[in-house]
């Protein structure tokens, strides 16, 4: 019975051939709504361009991949919330008890890496369900912070000073601000996590097998590991979280990204290309389109993951995966 609720039957998508039918029109859903948001969209202010275009240059990419990465092994992680939460105090704590900036940063990205190395032990390995493992992991995770960490981490805004870049204009050197930096390091994570684990393989029709499972969960637990050490960066503040559910776009860029459609060989790397223009879509949605709120959720955002898996569905059972080999390629 226990092994009915392993990963390799919790997975979230249908076993089939690739089908380049189905991915064109699952990346023509993605483009034609990205493209119909961008078209009503109006920008009024700077700081409406950077709210609209932060998620791809911020931690909630680095959440996402982590999720689409688990997704693309059979794993559904409910734990993308609160990881790098916890990570984010510790990077913090790390640097009000004088570490170096480099060492505290890379400490998160270890117990990320650690964390997601215990889930991938137990799913992988001991044969648990992944969704009452990730479950359990993100109640135990918070449950801890709160007792560690009873009131906010906060560091001095000077902190990162060391790490702006600059550049020289007319002879002087000029900072650059440290969103740059916050950039660029989300950047490297994406293209380390895209390149680990959402590589081409020779087969994606068979259930993912332990090790590769363990080293996905791994990586993606690093990766929710510099998620945390991110956001202490963006925001000079982090707190014990309180709910083990978080923002919705995680699980709505990935669903729209194909995380649950696209199958076949290299179809896990297109996954990883789509995912920065779905996190775009969807906070052009939930900024300009419709406002629900309740219970500190944006449901708006949930009907449109839930409208993408609908539409994902139709494309599946239309296009049921080509007849050659040919489609695998």
């Amino acid at each position: 019975m226990a092994r009915m609720l392993t990963f390799e039957q919790n997975r979230l998508y249908l076993p089939a051939r690739a089908d380049w039918r189905r991915d064109v029109a699952g990346v023509g859903v993605l483009v034609v709504l990205t493209a119909l948001l961008l078209a009503w969209w109006r920008p009024g202010l700077a700081l409406q361009l950077e709210e609209v275009a932060g998620p791809i240059g911020s931690g909630e990419l680095l959440m996402a991949l982590a999720m689409l990465i688990a997704l693309r092994v059979g794993v559904l992680d409910l734990s993308v919330w609160v990881s790098p939460m916890v990570s984010a105090l510790l990077v913090g704590s790390l640097i009000n008890a004088g570490a170096p900036l480099w060492l505290s940063m890379a400490c998160g990205v270890v117990f990320g890496a650690a964390l997601g190395a215990m889930k991938g032990w137990l799913v992988a390995w001991r044969w648990l369900p992944a969704v009452a493992v990730t479950l359990a992991m993100a109640a135990g995770l918070a449950w801890a912070a709160q007792q560690v960490w009873p009131e906010p981490v906060a560091i001095a805004p000077e902190t990162f000073q060391p790490w702006l870049m600059g550049r020289r204009i007319e002879g002087e050197m000029v900072a650059v601000p440290l969103t740059l930096t916050r950039v660029l390091l989300v950047l490297a994570g994406f293209l380390v996590g895209v390149t680990a684990c959402l590589r081409p393989r020779s087969s994606h029709t068979g259930p993912a097998g332990p090790a590769r499972a363990f080293w996905a969960l791994t990586v993606a637990g690093g990766l929710l590991g510099l998620a945390g050490g991110v956001e202490m960066l963006d925001h000079y503040r982090a707190a014990a979280p309180h709910r083990w559910i978080g923002d919705l776009r995680v699980p709505a860029s990935v669903i729209l990204a194909g995380g649950l459609l696209f199958v076949g060989h290299a179809r896990d790397r297109l996954t990883g290309v789509c995912l920065p223009v779905a996190i775009l879509a969807v906070t052009l949605w939930r900024f300009w389109w419709v406002e629900w709120g309740a219970c500190g959720y944006e449901w708006q955002v949930a009907g449109l993951a839930g409208a993408a898996l609908a539409i994902h569905i139709i494309l599946r059972c239309i296009f049921r995966g080509g007849k050659t080999k040919s489609a695998d390629r």
